[in-house]
């Protein structure tokens, strides 16, 4: 039984390795006037591989020519994917020349696009395909202004198609928005749950030089827990809001390395305890980090500052759901077998020694650009 769950969590750890953080997530804004929807599609340079391929000469660099070759696919892509629709009739998409925009979540190519229906602009549904097939966790988050009205819209492959209004998104509706949204940012953001799950794993025993691991009682389980828990909470709600009203800023692959140096730090302490004493001084620290990713998906939307604090909210509280949910699934299996031999002195060392060396791979790969661990 006991090997049985090491190896759920070995599984679990192993597809991280695959994954990391790398949510893939595509951007539409538009403006509405009369006649006309103008505005531009933000599709990131990964997924644009993906779909098409951009990497002409294989050697694992996109270059700007390369994806200037691929303009006409580009465009018949937008076709495919993006279908404006009046009642009967099908919209006439037109597609401008191609830019490159570096989001805080990496690069994008910057699409614009203009949309022109036969009458006056009623009556519209946009139904969104892009990427799907491919994969089935990716998002677009929909901007729409008209009139000094920002109405905004979430497209996920079971709710691909959405009635275009004349009328603001509610208060309480992008609230809902954004809450999913912080939920699905920290349950498909690996690297954060690994991070999570490193500071779990010696949560239910007391780890020492001398490798003499004590049992924990359930008391000093959810005390250690609740100071953790908390500690990550305050440091990267504290620096998600600064970095979202751009207080503060680092350039995005420096802060996903200091997440993976993160987890680095973590595992090798639950190897050989080298930072007790300093413990929570260290997630607070790698807290503040972890809250500067948290925020790539609120930078990229470039809404309006109205916004911002009720999204900033809303988000942040998903967070937390799925990071209460991951911690009330995974303590109970390790408070369970807290007084086994095997998890003690063979367990709780294999799989941090697994998490070290899935996180070695993914801070050089973060610091050097490459890819060492192949997609499947």
């Amino acid at each position: 039984m006991i090997r049985c769950i090491t190896n759920l969590c070995l599984i679990f750890v192993i597809q991280t390795c695959v994954s990391s953080h790398e949510i893939s997530l595509s951007f539409l804004h538009l403006n509405k006037k009369e006649t006309i929807l103008q505005g531009f599609w933000n599709v990131s340079v990964r997924d644009l591989e993906l779909s098409i391929g951009l990497d002409a000469n294989f050697d694992g660099d996109i270059s700007w020519s390369e994806i200037l070759s691929q303009q006409n696919s580009i465009e018949k892509l937008v076709n495919r994917s993006l279908f404006f629709r009046q009642e009967m009739n099908l919209c006439k998409i037109q597609i401008d020349d191609l830019l490159i925009e570096e989001l805080s979540s990496g690069p994008y190519i910057h699409i614009p696009i203009s949309i022109e229906c036969n009458y006056i602009l009623k009556n519209i549904k946009l139904r969104y395909e892009f990427l799907f097939d491919l994969d089935a966790q990716h998002k677009a988050i929909f901007t729409i202004n008209s009139k000094a009205i920002t109405n905004v819209i979430s497209f996920t492959k079971k709710n691909n198609t959405h009635q275009i209004r004349d009328k603001a998104t509610s208060l309480t509706s992008l609230f809902v928005i954004y809450v999913k949204e912080g939920y699905f940012h920290i349950i498909t953001g690996y690297d954060h749950l690994l991070f999570l799950l490193t500071l779990l794993l010696p949560c239910c025993v007391t780890v020492t030089h001398l490798k003499k691991n004590h049992s924990k009682n359930l008391i000093e389980v959810l005390w250690g827990i609740f100071k953790i828990v908390s500690i990550f909470t305050i440091a990267h709600s504290v620096s998600l809001a600064f970095t979202s009203f751009k207080i503060i800023s680092l350039e995005s692959w420096v802060v996903e390395s200091i997440i993976a140096f993160s987890i680095v730090l973590m595992a090798i302490n639950n190897i050989v305890p080298l930072f007790n004493d300093r413990l929570l001084f260290l997630i607070f620290a790698f807290g503040l980090i972890h809250g500067m990713g948290f925020a790539s998906i609120i930078l990229d939307l470039q809404l309006p500052s109205d916004y911002l604090l009720v999204i900033l909210l809303a988000f942040n509280f998903g967070v937390e759901l799925g990071q209460l949910l991951f911690i009330a699934l995974i303590l109970p299996i390790l408070y369970f077998f807290r007084t086994s031999t095997f998890y003690k002195k063979y367990c709780l060392s294999f799989l941090s020694l697994t998490i070290l060396i899935i996180s070695s791979i993914w801070l050089f790969e973060r610091l050097l650009g490459k890819q060492f661990i192949p997609k499947f």
